[in-house]
């Protein structure tokens, strides 16, 4: 059953469809500059759907289970990745026998910093979700690259890299111009793979 946070997820692009886009799509695929325009902003706004539904969804795993671990001590994958993909190495320790020369670092102490450092790289550092922001949140959060659906991420990637041209272009081009049956079609099935990522988050042992 998908998270809670993976129902508002896809509500919030259902609304945007409603919101933005024709309510029937021209079968000729001519449409107005205005509606280019509004579908190019659903893609925008799509985007800030997903990479604000994923950092969510990761966050919230990982809390998750250094809070198991605090509580009972519990082993998870979550927490050897967590640890494992740490991007800031700890430094060695002096001596353990000889206070008050610093000691090494408990497990604990490692677990807490790297949980934070990967909390600040997800809220303040990730800007995306293409390839390398969706492989830097789900893998220290424990998922197995070879997990994930290649196809799935190529299409998201390829899709998000167009969100990135669109949102460097002045307001007043059209640009790209987006098909908004097409564009829907798209944010639906990106939708369905990451139906299938949630539930894979969520039976991360």
């Amino acid at each position: 059953m998908a998270t809670q946070r993976f129902m508002f997820m896809q509500k919030r692009v259902t609304w945007l469809r409603n919101a933005m886009l024709p309510s029937r799509f021209s079968p000729t695929g001519l449409y107005s500059d205005r509606i280019h325009q509004r579908t190019a902003a659903f893609r925008l706004l799509v985007h800030a759907e997903f990479e604000s539904y994923l950092e969510d969804a990761v966050l919230s795993h990982v809390h998750a289970r250094c809070a198991l671990w605090r509580a009972n001590r519990t082993p998870s994958i979550t927490l050897a990745a967590l640890v494992a993909y740490d991007e800031i190495e700890g430094r060695p320790p002096t001596s353990i026998l000889n206070p008050p020369q610093k000691p090494s670092k408990l497990f604990e102490e490692r677990l807490q910093e790297a949980l934070t450092r990967f909390n600040s790289r997800v809220r303040n550092v990730n800007h995306g979700v293409r390839e390398m922001n969706v492989l830097r949140m789900v893998l220290p959060a424990g998922m197995d690259a070879s997990t994930l659906d290649t196809t799935w991420l190529a299409t998201l990637d390829a899709w998000a890299q167009e969100r990135g041209d669109l949102a460097h272009q002045s307001s007043g081009k059209v640009g790209l111009k987006l098909d908004p049956g097409r564009e829907y079609a798209t944010a639906k099935s990106l939708v369905g793979g990451f139906k299938t990522l949630d539930g894979q988050i969520t039976k991360l042992p």
